[in-house]
């Protein structure tokens, strides 16, 4: 039997080179089953020993691992809260936990260390241990990327008007060309008297000076 998730639109199912994990429903519990069916929001959907979701839906406060080993345990009391896959209006409804994002590595980011407290911290979220501080490199300024569009859009609108002109100079160069040309064939056409050395003196003089 091929596991695969039962959660909205996932489509993982159970491989040995890929690192996801599989978990039945709590059938046995159904206070907690009851949390699994709410958090999924599939109608009509009932879970059996064949069931499965994968370790995608849950984050990693959900697992705990055993003294001795590296493997990692779903938490008895544990529920699904990560549901990428529903649509819009469910999304704005729902409020996940928040699950741990990656850490950026050194190359992209400085690092920055402070030293623990010597006191023991009485919150059971917070760590005694050396925290780092991330700061991005190359943060703009709010007022300096706001200059910096200002400069780009001036920018364009002068090149814009450029770009007019010199199409409006070279649209009357074209035309004058044209009118030009259609004198010279004329003249010659009806062989107006001096025509040829006429014709000459226009061509050396203009067509060729806009060429």
């Amino acid at each position: 039997m091929v596991m695969a998730c039962s959660a909205f639109k996932c489509a993982n199912k159970y491989h040995e080179d890929i690192p996801i994990q599989f978990h039945r429903f709590p059938l046995e519990n159904p206070e907690l089953l009851n949390k699994w069916m709410s958090e999924m929001k599939i109608n009509d959907f009932k879970p059996t020993v064949y069931s499965f979701l994968c370790s995608e839906h849950f984050i990693i406060d959900d697992y705990e691992i055993q003294p001795g080993t590296e493997v990692k345990f779903l938490k008895n009391d544990a529920f699904p809260t990560v549901f990428k896959y529903f649509p819009s209006y469910l999304q704005e409804n729902l409020t996940f936990k928040q699950p741990v994002l990656p850490r950026p590595t050194i190359s992209e980011f400085s690092v920055q260390e402070i030293p623990a407290s010597t006191s023991r911290s009485t919150d059971p979220l917070v760590d005694n241990e050396v925290v780092p501080v991330v700061s991005s490199p190359e943060l703009l300024d709010g007022s300096e990327y706001t200059l910096k569009q200002c400069d780009s859009k001036s920018s364009k609108r002068v090149l814009r008007s450029k770009i007019k002109k010199l199409q409006k100079r070279l649209k009357k160069r074209d035309l004058k060309i044209k009118s030009l040309k259609t004198l010279l064939y004329n003249m010659k056409k009806k062989k107006v008297p001096s025509s040829d050395e006429t014709a000459n003196q226009l061509e050396e003089q203009h067509v060729g000076t806009i060429l």
